[in-house]
């Protein structure tokens, strides 16, 4: 006789629930040391879309209530256009970066410390600790 243990439907949702719950917590921390204004490490975003998250995530045990049902997929996706601001910001400057003087010898001084290190290598004594 097979033996098997079912999970009623309340089971696999008090599951889910303790899943979901889990990644909150790690989205409000994120939003703490990340969004919330004036936080230690805050990132440049526009204040329209720091003031969205705010809103949504001031209030700890709000969100967590509030989301407590969110779907994992769009909880993965939470922060996707904050990522997508960021990535044009930092776009923005260099392109900007790009178009100066700073590029050419900046990149002269990568290249001289690729060449220096090709010569260092081939110098380099073998290292005992890659044979064994």
């Amino acid at each position: 006789e097979e033996f098997s243990i079912q999970l009623n439907d309340d089971d696999e949702n008090k599951e889910e629930r303790n899943i979901n719950k889990q990644f909150l917590k790690i989205a409000h921390v994120l939003y703490k040391k990340y969004i919330q204004p004036k936080c230690e490490h805050e990132i440049n975003i526009s204040g329209a879309m720091r003031s969205v998250y705010d809103n949504d995530m001031r209030d700890y045990q709000q969100f967590m209530e509030n989301n407590i049902d969110i779907e994992a997929v769009d909880l993965f996706e939470y922060f996707d256009v904050v990522i997508e601001e960021m990535y044009h910001c930092m776009m923005t400057a260099f392109d900007r970066f790009s178009e100066t003087d700073q590029r050419v010898n900046i990149a002269k001084i990568y290249l001289q410390g690729v060449e220096s290190n090709k010569i260092r290598n081939v110098y380099r004594a073998p290292d005992d600790n890659q044979h064994r």
